[in-house]
C-alpha cells in the first residue's frame, strides 16, 4: 500500500510538473508576440501602391479555385487566428493577394506589336515618294523633258488615287463591321454614345458649391405639396351641329362611289367616328 501511494504521488507530481511547463510555454508566447510574428510575416511581403496583376485561371477550372480557397483559409487561420480585429482588417487583403500571387503568378506585360501595313498601303507610300522625286526632277528638267516627266507623274497620281479610294472603302467597311458588333453587343450603350456630348475641360469648383447649384437649378421645393384646383377656366360652347350618326353616316357613304369590302370598312370607320363625337358632345352638354 505504501509503495502504491508513493508511485501515485510521483505520477501526480510528474503530471503537475508537465502542466506547469505547458502553462509556462503558453505564457511565454503571449498575444503580443503572436501579433509581432504575424506582422513580421506580413512585412516580408509589403503592400506597394502599384501591385502586379495576377494571372488568374479561367472560371471553368473549378479545381484550381477550390485549391486556392483552401490555401487562403489555412493561411488566414494560421496568421490571423489570435490577432486583434484591427490587425485582421489591416492584413487580410495583403494575405489574400500574396497567396494568389504565389499560387498563379503575375501577368507578363505584353508589348503590343505595331500593325503590319498591307501591300496596298506599302504601294501607296512608294508612289508618294516617286511623285515627290518626279516633282523635283520636273523643276530641274529642261522643256523637252518636262512633258515626259509630267505624263509619268499623272500616271502615278492616277494609280495612287485608285489605291486611296480602295483603302478608304476598306476602312469604311471595317468601321461599319465594328459598329455593327458594338450595336449587337450593347445597343443601349451604342445609342447613348451617338448623342453623348464630348467631355472637355477640368472641373475646379468645390463639391458643396456644385451640389448647391444643381439642387437650386433642378429641384422643386414645393414638389410634395399637392396642387390646388384651378378656377376660372372657360369651357367652350356646345356644338350646334352633332356629328354624323345613324342614317346620316350611311347617307353620306351612299353618295360615295365605294362598294364591296371597302364600303363596309368605310362604314365601320364612320360609325366609330360618329360615336366618339357623340359621346364628346354629350359630355360637354352635361358640364354646361
Amino acid at each position: 500500500m505504501g509503495c502504491l501511494s508513493m508511485s501515485s504521488q510521483q505520477q501526480r507530481t510528474a503530471i503537475a510538473d508537465k502542466t506547469l511547463e505547458n502553462q509556462s510555454q503558453v505564457q511565454n508566447h503571449s498575444a503580443e508576440e503572436i501579433q509581432a510574428e504575424h506582422r513580421d510575416d506580413v512585412a516580408r511581403h509589403p503592400s506597394s501602391d502599384k501591385r502586379h496583376k495576377i494571372k488568374f485561371p479561367p472560371a471553368s477550372s473549378g479545381k484550381q479555385w477550390e485549391d486556392l480557397d483552401s490555401k487562403i483559409v489555412l493561411k488566414i487561420d494560421s496568421l490571423l487566428g489570435k490577432s486583434t480585429l484591427e490587425h485582421k482588417l489591416a492584413t487580410f487583403g495583403d494575405i489574400v493577394y500574396q497567396t494568389c500571387l504565389d499560387t498563379f503568378g503575375a501577368k507578363q506585360h505584353q508589348t503590343k506589336c505595331p500593325p503590319q501595313r498591307s501591300r496596298r498601303q506599302l504601294e501607296m507610300d512608294t508612289l508618294r515618294k516617286q511623285k515627290r522625286k518626279l516633282k523635283k526632277q520636273i523643276r530641274a528638267a529642261s522643256s523637252e523633258e518636262t512633258n515626259g516627266l509630267l505624263a509619268i507623274w499623272r500616271q502615278l497620281k492616277a494609280r495612287r488615287s485608285a489605291l486611296s479610294r480602295a483603302e478608304s472603302a476598306r476602312k469604311k467597311r471595317s468601321q461599319k463591321r465594328k459598329n455593327q458588333e458594338r450595336f449587337i453587343r450593347d445597343p443601349f450603350q451604342f445609342a447613348r454614345q451617338l448623342f453623348q456630348q464630348p467631355k472637355s475641360g477640368t472641373l475646379t469648383v468645390e463639391k458643396e458649391e456644385l451640389e448647391t447649384h444643381l439642387k437650386k437649378t433642378y429641384s422643386d421645393p414645393t414638389r410634395e405639396i399637392p396642387l390646388e384646383e384651378t378656377t376660372g377656366l372657360v369651357w367652350p360652347a356646345a356644338p350646334g351641329i352633332k356629328g354624323f350618326v345613324g342614317s346620316s353616316a350611311y347617307g353620306l357613304l351612299s353618295k360615295l362611289s365605294i362598294g364591296g369590302k371597302k364600303r363596309t370598312k368605310a362604314l365601320k370607320l364612320l360609325a366609330e367616328t360618329a360615336e366618339i363625337w357623340s359621346r364628346r358632345n354629350e359630355r360637354l352638354l352635361h358640364k354646361d
